[in-house]
C-alpha cells in the first residue's frame, strides 16, 4: 500500500478509539440512568397525588392560602455595606 505507520499516528490513534469506545460505554448507562430517574420520578408523583397522602399532606405541610407573603425578622439593605470586622 505503500503507507508508513510512525509512533505518533498509533499512538493519537490508540487515543481516538480509546475516546470512542469510553463513550460507547458511557452512552447507554446514561440511558439506563435517565430512564431509572424519569420511573422513579413518574412512581414519586403517583404516590404523592394518592388521596390519602393528598389529605395528610394538606394537614401537616400544605397550608391553603389566598394570598402570599414572606416575614423576615432582622435588619438588612438593599445598597452596599462595608464590613465593619476591618
Amino acid at each position: 500500500m505503500g503507507h508508513s505507520l510512525d509512533l505518533s499516528t498509533a499512538v493519537m490513534t490508540m487515543a481516538y478509539f480509546n475516546k470512542l469506545s469510553w463513550t460507547q460505554n458511557w452512552f447507554p448507562k446514561f440511558l439506563t440512568n435517565y430512564n431509572e430517574l424519569e420511573l422513579s420520578f413518574q412512581r414519586i408523583q403517583k404516590f404523592l397525588n394518592l388521596p390519602n397522602v393528598q389529605q395528610n399532606l394538606k394537614g401537616k405541610f400544605i397550608k391553603e392560602q389566598k394570598g402570599f407573603s414572606v416575614s423576615v425578622e432582622g435588619s438588612f439593605s438593599w445598597g452596599y455595606v462595608e464590613n465593619k470586622n476591618n
